[in-house]
């Protein structure tokens, strides 16, 4: 019969704690750098919608909010495949760009002018409360 005997020794076991806490961290960030390089879609689903009076889009300058219809009246499903194309940004319609585009869905004069007089009703309570904000962060300080 053998008896093994050892001594706990504290100053060792910290010391090993320590050495694997800091392999364990070094392993983690190596196994996080290797996966978070590349996000692959293999499916593009486009949903169309026709435009429409926008309520929640309210345009930075003056005229109509536009915005897209409640249901769509298109769908469109296609594979990827690996293309270098760049992304382009939504277009930017002006007043009277979107005062046409109402025009050509058949909005009456009257309606694009409230709509109009909504937006900038928004847009100067928009503005109004950014003034209260900047007072009030300007007396907190």
């Amino acid at each position: 019969m053998h008896i093994v005997t050892s001594s706990w020794n504290e100053d060792a076991a910290q010391d090993t704690t320590v050495k694997t806490v800091k392999t364990l961290k070094r392993h983690l960030e190596q196994d996080h750098e290797r996966k978070s390089k590349m996000v692959r879609f293999t499916t593009l689903t486009i949903y169309e919608f026709s435009p429409a009076h926008g309520g929640s889009s309210v345009p930075r300058g003056e005229g109509p909010p536009l915005g897209m219809s409640y249901v769509h009246h298109c769908v469109q499903t296609t594979e990827l495949t690996d293309t270098n194309e760049k992304h382009s940004r939504l277009k930017y319609f002006g007043p009277n760009e979107r005062n046409a585009i109402f025009k050509t869905l058949s909005y009456s004069s009257r309606l694009v002018t409230e709509f109009s007089q909504d937006a900038e009703c928004i847009r100067k309570s928009r503005r109004e409360t950014m003034k209260e904000v900047i007072n009030e962060c300007r007396c907190s300080s």
